[in-house]
């Protein structure tokens, strides 16, 4: 997913930029900054037999409220965050339970991105108001119960 936000920015907007562009793992970037990051949350994940959904290593994981401070802090003027809201939704649900309110990172910088108007959803089947609405709904309720949509 990384790769392909990588080739638009190649060919359609900064070609010559590229060359500076760093790929690196969110675990590795520790008391570095950058210009701009570009998050993939794409991850390898575990489901349990109870049905919930744990990042298949956690402590590497964006869903870990370290590494999501680490990451969203190490940027001076743009996060650009590509993937399924919903899935992360259903992972954070695995951190809230080993540390508490501290694990809702995601929940608090989704509602931050819809209050300003910065989320951008596709699907063929929903318009993007309903994909807004239902993400706002599984937000307050704490990603109680989410299933991937």
């Amino acid at each position: 997913m990384l790769t392909t936000v990588a080739k638009v920015l190649k060919t359609k907007r900064f070609p010559s930029a590229m060359n500076s562009i760093q790929r690196q793992p969110t675990f590795d970037i520790q008391g570095r900054q950058f210009r701009a990051v570009f998050v993939s949350t794409a991850e390898p994940t575990e489901v349990l037999p109870d049905g919930s959904v744990n990042p298949s290593n956690p402590t590497k994981s964006i869903c870990d409220p370290f590494v999501f401070n680490t990451v969203m802090t190490c940027a001076q003027s743009l996060v650009v965050c590509v993937g399924n809201p919903f899935l992360l939704l259903r992972l954070e649900q695995s951190m809230v339970k080993k540390y508490g309110d501290r694990g809702r990172c995601w929940s608090y910088y989704l509602r931050a991105c819809l209050d300003h108007d910065t989320v951008l959803l596709h699907n063929s089947q929903l318009s993007a108001e309903l994909l807004s609405a239902s993400l706002v709904e599984r937000i307050e309720r704490g990603g109680d119960s989410l299933s991937s949509s």
